[in-house]
């Protein structure tokens, strides 16, 4: 047995100095500065550097399970407990719920996740609702029937449930806690979580049907209930999607979360709930967009915060472990090319999951436009399946542990969002922002320097703001048919109403009473009672809520899809076709197809995204052929592509000819003119494209001048 040596791998050669790779680096970039070409800003302030030699001591010497939580909250990783399967199921009616459900999770889903719809989040029964929300992005839930139906044959000792219920938590909370009695469920056994968060729902609609603080008195008679009856259930929120959706960076998201959780430990402090309690009770939720690392190391940072909260109100990190649902985001997704979605899900699942998600939503490529069919669900479902059972990664605990790049990231993206965070606490908590409108302004920033960066191209969108699909079809999406549905489910609950016994009837109006005028330690029971005797959401709702007036509005955080500025103009070229006017350019390629076949390619992909038809099939070898097919094709755009050489020889004469026809088109160049600019110009060339060209304002100006916008 020989003895075990210290000696350093491949020892004999000198390690390189510090220095040398980038003196090594420079000559390669030829004289192009190397602040430009290889550092990488990102939009939280953070520039990435090419290589890293060396990581942060403190967040290195962490293990999963301790510290931090930096790597993980658990030692064992996802070796012990893989992630849950938590697909978002957009049904909007029961059945249709329970029939989706039943089939995804026969299939590998994990755990079920219910959306209430519109109506539902508010607190409206279908028969009370608006236009539109019935089934608007949910399912439409009113009564303990209604959940029985959507949860009928699942099997609670090894499926988990989630549920997204707005701001009406308490109402459905109780209904959930009805269901399981009239079931017989054991509600101790429950696991998963009721994602609710007033707050972010203020902030991303700008209204709530009552005051904050009295949601705050909802939030802690659910969550003392709930801490009670069902602790494998986390009844609270904090949801960081939001801000992620309406265009915010990282640092902002972590931020959000950090005061969010921090707002709420003190709320329900100030009624009766202890932050060790409370702090158990919430699960996070992030939006994972397309930044590969700079995602994965977002969720990192989110434990090491968490991590610092729990220790500033002396609560044990075990006591309270950060659960984090992580979700796709939906502000990268677009319906021109919409099969790319499915690789930026792919890409953005796992990122959530090497940055330790403990419950993963992937979209469907369709869920940004329609509701999403039997083959968008299957596939967005098994791209979880295979990061698991075929990647390998619940085998591996922390796979981006020790990257020095990583825990860099991770630890310069948790200082800036600590700063930000302790600069929201300095200005009066979130709400105090939120109020003001100060954190949605520097959102909304954020946002459109990320639209702005899309539109110049600095920012690439395959399929929408380059190498567009000639094949894209816009037809009418796949969307519920809001009335019909509506009446449908208003037909239901008006049975529902009237067909109770006058006994049971009684009881139900006794039982609402009692919710009313019940102390706070017995408004849940109350509750449970009323529902369990037929009451409805609504009804329940109401109760809870008498004589109290809405919030005072805020600015809301809509989402801002960045695609929609492309998509704009191919929906827009896409119906001006359909009316026989369809937007089309004429490229004359001018000269032998190796002197200019960059720029072509180039030129023809710069007009594509914009919904243009380019022809561009024949090469010219002299301005009198180049002009002939101008005068045939009627086109009332050409562009000339050829060489720069090319250009100084024909360009005085082609021009002036193109510009004599009977009907002058206008005339662009391809490619920067340099000091032939007043030359050209003057010869009638009306204007340039080339990288340095702002894209999208150019496109679009083309198309106001096509008649298209």
């Amino acid at each position: 047995m020989t003895a075990p040596t210290s000696a350093r791998l491949l020892h004999e050669f000198d390690p390189p100095a510090p220095g040398e790779w980038r003196a090594e680096a420079e000559k390669l970039l030829k004289g192009a500065p190397f602040e430009k070409k290889m550092l990488t800003p990102l939009p939280e302030g953070i520039t990435l550097q090419p290589i890293y030699e060396d990581a942060p001591k403190a967040f290195a010497a962490d293990f999963p399970g301790q510290g931090s939580r930096i790597r993980g909250g658990t030692a064992s990783g996802y070796v012990g407990r893989p992630w849950q399967i938590s697909q978002e199921l957009p049904c909007g009616l029961p059945e249709e719920f329970n029939a989706v459900a039943r089939f995804d999770t026969g299939r590998g889903q994990t755990e079920v996740h219910l959306l209430l719809d519109a109506a539902g989040r508010a607190g409206r029964d279908p028969d009370q609702a608006g236009l539109g929300e019935v089934g608007a992005c949910g399912t439409s839930i009113a009564n303990v029937a209604d959940l029985a139906v959507a949860l009928r044959e699942l099997d609670w000792t090894r499926l988990s449930l989630c549920v997204a219920p707005g701001s009406n938590g308490l109402a459905f909370g109780i209904v959930l806690q009805a269901w399981a009695r009239q079931e017989k469920v054991n509600p101790a056994r429950l696991r998963g979580a009721l994602l609710f968060d007033p707050v972010t729902e203020y902030a991303r609609t700008g209204t709530l049907p009552v005051g904050p603080e009295r949601l705050f008195e909802e939030m802690a008679v659910l969550a003392g209930a709930f801490a009670e009856m069902s602790p494998g259930m986390r009844p609270l929120a904090v949801d960081a999607t939001a801000v992620h959706e309406a265009g915010g960076h990282g640092v902002q998201e972590l931020a959000y979360a950090i005061a969010l959780a921090a707002t709420y430990l003190r709320e329900m402090a100030g009624r009766g709930l202890e932050p060790g309690v409370t702090a158990g009770l919430f699960r996070f939720v992030f939006s994972v967009g397309p930044n590969f690392f700079a995602e994965m190391s977002k969720l990192r940072a989110a434990r090491v915060l968490w991590s610092r909260v729990l220790e500033a109100c002396g609560i044990e990190g075990k006591a309270a472990p950060m659960e984090i649902h992580a979700r796709t985001a939906l502000r990268d997704k677009t319906r021109l090319d919409a099969h790319t979605n499915l690789l930026r899900a792919t890409t953005e699942a796992m990122s959530a999951v090497l940055g330790g998600c403990t419950s993963l939503h992937v979209g469907p490529y369709d869920e940004v436009f329609q509701v999403p069919d039997d083959f968008s669900r299957r596939i967005a479902r098994n791209t979880q399946i295979i990061l698991g059972e075929e990647c390998g990664l619940d085998r591996v605990i922390d796979p981006a542990g020790g990257s020095w790049f990583v825990e860099s990231l991770t630890a310069e993206m948790a200082e800036r969002a600590w700063a930000k965070f302790q600069e929201i606490e300095g200005r009066g908590g979130l709400l105090g922002v939120l109020r003001a409108g100060s954190f949605q302004k520097e959102v909304a920033a954020a946002a459109e320097e990320r639209k702005k960066a899309l539109g110049l191209r600095r920012e690439t969108m395959i399929g929408v703001n380059t190498f567009p699909n000639g094949k894209d079809e816009f037809g009418p999406p796949r969307v519920p048919e809001y009335r019909v549905l509506q009446e449908k489910r208003a037909r239901e609950i008006a049975r529902h109403r009237t067909s109770a016994e006058q006994a049971a009837d009684s009881a139900v109006l006794a039982a609402l009473a009692g919710v009313a005028d019940a102390p706070a330690s017995g408004k849940f029971a109350a509750g449970v009672e009323a529902a369990g005797n037929g009451a409805t959401l609504g009804e329940l709702t109401k109760a809870f809520r008498a004589g109290c007036a809405a919030a005072e509005p805020i600015e809301a955080m809509p989402m801002r899809r960045t695609a929609v500025i492309y998509e704009t103009l191919r929906f827009a070229a896409a119906a001006a076709k359909e009316k026989g006017d369809e937007p089309r350019l004429l490229q004359l390629n001018l000269g032998p197809s190796r002197t200019y076949r960059a720029r072509a390619d180039w030129t023809t992909n710069f007009f594509q995204v914009g919904g243009i038809t380019v022809e561009a099939a024949r090469d010219f070898s002299d301005p009198a052929s180049a002009v002939e097919a101008a005068r045939e094709s009627g086109a009332r755009v050409v562009v000339l592509c050829g060489s720069d050489e090319t250009y100084a020889a024909w360009t005085p004469e082609l021009v002036p000819l193109l510009k004599g026809l009977d009907r002058a088109p206008l005339v662009l160049l391809a490619g920067a003119p340099g000091d032939h600019e007043a030359a050209w110009r003057a010869a009638g060339v009306d204007d340039f494209v080339h990288v340095r060209v702002p894209h999208h304002a150019f496109v679009s100006r083309l198309l106001a001048q096509l008649g298209v916008l």
